[in-house]
């Protein structure tokens, strides 16, 4: 199972010396509402040249089961409306990062959305800026699919993981006494454009050396054999997403 094709709150920094007080009235502190989405809008303004340029940042603030450009479309009907037509005019645009909260290992998503093409809604005029984003207003990111194969796959390794433990596995002499596992999952950034259903396995295995003379060297082939062994019997890959810990424990070590 490969990773998944693109499955907010918005961030926006204000320089309070710069813009309008009426436009940092309307956006700043605020939560916004629309759709599915619970967000705020950060804007940061400087000036390159002759020109300003005002740059947009969305924080989500919830837990969408889909995140999509809508969540940008309706950002810029606020910005808009806190700006006013003739104040749009003066300014080049850009959105700058949207931001999910709960998700903080994925990182800036808006790449994801635009399948590695975030200079698309670079600098430029609001009207150009706003019409990109409907250009690519059918994009999204799935996290309700990420989250369902995530425990489709959490649930097929923990079948693995409990046969192991209760197979009375053995090598090179070592009896493998128990194997105590965590198995974590979580949407992951796979790539710039691609969404993952990561796993973390974290396997602690208590092993018992037979030969109590040779111990050290015996142990040293219980990780690979662990690793080889869950590879082999697992109904399911494991990708370069994905990891697999093996920590090795002396029975004898620790009586």
């Amino acid at each position: 199972m490969g990773p998944l094709r693109k499955v907010p709150s918005f961030l926006i920094f204000i320089t309070m010396d710069i813009l309008n007080p009426n436009i940092i009235n309307k956006i700043a502190g605020k939560t916004f509402k629309d759709g599915q989405y619970e967000y705020r809008i950060y804007i940061k303004t400087g000036s390159l040249g002759e020109g300003d340029i005002t740059s947009i940042s969305l924080f989500i603030e919830n837990t969408p089961d889909q995140v999509g450009m809508d969540l940008a479309l309706y950002a810029l009907g606020h910005v808009a409306e806190a700006y006013g037509p003739e104040e749009l005019t003066q300014s080049e645009f850009m959105i700058n990062k949207i931001l999910i909260e709960d998700y903080p290992a994925i990182g800036e998503i808006l790449s994801l959305l635009l399948e590695g093409r975030k200079t698309e809604l670079g600098i430029q005029s609001f009207a150009s800026l706003l019409n990109k984003v409907k250009i690519n207003l059918n994009n999204n990111i799935d996290f309700a699919e990420a989250n369902r194969i995530i425990a489709i796959r959490k649930k097929k390794f923990e079948k693995v993981v409990n046969y192991m433990s209760n197979a009375g596995l053995e090598i090179d002499g070592v009896k493998i006494k128990k194997i105590h596992t965590t198995i974590k999952g979580q949407a992951k950034r796979h790539n710039d454009t691609d969404l993952a259903p990561s796993i973390e396995i974290n396997m602690v295995v208590a092993a018992e050396p037979t030969n109590k003379d040779n111990q050290k060297e015996s142990l040293s082939a219980v990780v690979p054999f662990i690793k080889r062994t869950f590879n082999e019997i697992s109904p399911i890959d494991i990708y370069s997403y994905d990891k697999l810990t093996v920590t090795v424990a002396n029975v004898n070590a620790i009586l």
